[in-house]
Formats: structure tokens, sequence, C-alpha cells
């Protein structure tokens, strides 16, 4: 799966990249030679080629998401009905020991069987939606990640311009000055 993830964002490097290169021949073409139609029309071509094979590596990273995705909700769907399988089979071997203690002390069980099935659908439901929420907030969290991200970047930008800058001119200044202090004495 990395494999065809990485095959499919080289694609779309390499599509867009040489797209770039040949358009601007293509500009250069257009200003220099604007009379040869034919060289116009095979760079036009080109153009379009390229922009196909970009467009195809940018759908393919993106089924390979999806793909990938579909994957996980699979693997947390098959993880579920183990985990409901394995209450199943706990289950029946409660109701088994429940009938022969039912027959042996004659305690309603059939009710207390049922109210068990109940809770074990209540706490599958709940399962599953705490499944959803994870995987909605561990999005949230990578959206988060992303800004903040972006929030450091600005952030650093700021310092250099605000903090930076000025002390580096006022270095520059103090160079400048001994420098011109340095030059009066080497004239005298």
């Amino acid at each position: 799966m990395k494999n065809k993830d990485s095959k499919a964002r080289m694609q779309m490097i390499f599509g867009i990249l040489l797209f770039a290169f040949i358009f601007m021949a293509e500009l250069y073409a257009i200003v220099n030679f604007p009379k040869m139609f034919i060289v116009l029309a095979v760079l036009a071509a080109a153009d379009l080629i390229c922009l196909y094979v970009a467009i195809r590596g940018v759908i393919s990273v993106y089924e390979t998401k999806y793909a990938r995705r579909e994957e996980q909700y699979e693997s947390i769907f098959k993880s579920e009905k183990a985990s409901y399988l394995m209450l199943k089979k706990y289950f029946e071997e409660i109701s088994v020991k429940l009938a022969y203690m039912e027959e042996a002390s004659k305690i309603p069980t059939e009710e207390i069987v049922n109210a068990q099935k109940g809770i074990a659908k209540v706490i599958i439901k709940r399962s599953h939606e705490n499944t959803d929420a994870l995987m909605n907030s561990y999005e949230q969290l990578i959206d988060r990640f992303d800004t903040f991200q972006k929030g450091m970047v600005q952030l650093r930008v700021l310092i250099r311009t605000r903090f930076f800058q000025p002390v580096r001119m006022k270095f520059l200044r103090c160079r400048r000055m001994e420098k011109n202090r340095n030059i009066h004495r080497i004239k005298r």
C-alpha cells in the first residue's frame, strides 16, 4: 500500500513539474515562434498529457487514502465481530450453566438470560459508538496539529521580523560606525 501511495505521489509531482516546464516552453514558443503552429500544437498536446498524468496521480492518492480508511473500518468491524462472537459463546456457556442451576434450584433463569442479552446488546452498541468517536477525534487531532504547526510558522516569522531584524540592523550600524572609525584612523 505504501509503495502504491509513493508511486502515485511521484506520478503527481512528476506530472506537475513536467507540465510547468512544457507550459513555459510553450509560452516561449508562442512569443518567439508565433507562426509555427505544429510546434505549438505538439507542446499543447504534451501539456494536456502532463496534466492528465498529474490529475491521475492526485486521484490515485485520494483513492489510496480512501482504501486505507476503509481497511481501518473493516479491521474495526472484524474486531467487533470477534468480541461479539466471544460474548455469544460465553452467554451460551452461561445459559447452559443457568439451565442446569434452574433445574437444580428451580430459579427463573429465563429472565436473567434475557436481561444479560439486553446488556450485551447495549455494550456492543456503545463499543461501536466509541469506535466511531475515536476515529473522529483522531481526525480532529490531526487537523488541530496542522493548525498548531501553521501557527508556529507564523510565530517564527513574526519573531524574526520583530526581534531579529531590529537587532541585526543595530549590529550592522555598529559595524559600519566601527569601520568608519578605522578608516579615519588609517587616514591620519
